[in-house]
């Protein structure tokens, strides 16, 4: 090997130790700084010189003022997200099918069911739509059907609809469940969250 091929080598070496060198002693100097800067921030309330810094940077210098702003801030934001869900929700997922019965009209073809419809709702809504599923002795689901009910509930109600005529349903069913699927409050919206389970009950005698 050359001369001056070592030579190179021993500089590139050496330059590579001294670079590294200086990365420790300025991670040293940063950390020393820092431990200085946090018993000043601790003394005026905040939790490290980097909180502190960040208050600054929004013109705090108080501790307590900055820990002010955060909670209101993050209430802010939790209210935002709520009116966001409120805008946005089916309002069925706040209301609630209760004390239901129901009958075979109709030669034993139609279904015809008598329910309590609690609204949860802050506000009225309208044109309530309903599922209903009715099953045999043995559980078997038999038939499926769904039906609007063209009325109004007052926000935080409850209304009984008396002889609500669903349709055509299997002659066979011995059990019934329905659900609150969907409700209009102008503009229609779509489902947010999962939706009550149906009350089920059996054949009104």
């Amino acid at each position: 090997m050359r001369t001056r091929d070592i030579v190179t080598i021993a500089v590139l070496v050496i330059g590579s130790f001294a670079f590294v060198a200086w990365q420790n002693l300025q991670s040293h100097q940063a950390a020393a700084e820092a431990q200085a800067k946090n018993p000043k921030a601790i003394e005026a309330g905040f939790s490290d010189h980097k909180e502190m810094e960040k208050a600054a940077a929004e013109g705090i210098t108080n501790g307590a003022d900055w820990n002010a702003k955060l909670t209101k801030d993050h209430l802010a934001a939790v209210a935002a997200e709520t009116a966001r869900y409120e805008a946005t929700r089916n309002p069925a997922t706040k209301m609630s099918v209760e004390n239901m019965t129901w009958s075979i009209g109709g030669f034993g073809s139609v279904g015809v069911v008598t329910l309590a419809i609690n609204n949860s709702n802050d506000f009225p809504i309208k044109n309530v739509g309903i599922e209903c599923q009715f099953s045999g002795k043995s559980g078997t689901r038999l038939s499926t059907v769904t039906h609007t009910i063209f009325d109004s509930l007052k926000g935080r109600s409850k209304r009984t609809f008396k002889g609500v005529n669903v349709g055509f349903i299997n002659s066979r069913s011995a059990r019934a469940g329905c659900s609150v699927e969907t409700a209009r409050y102008p503009p229609d919206l779509q489902p947010a969250r999962p939706l009550p389970a149906p009350l089920e009950v059996g054949l009104k005698a």
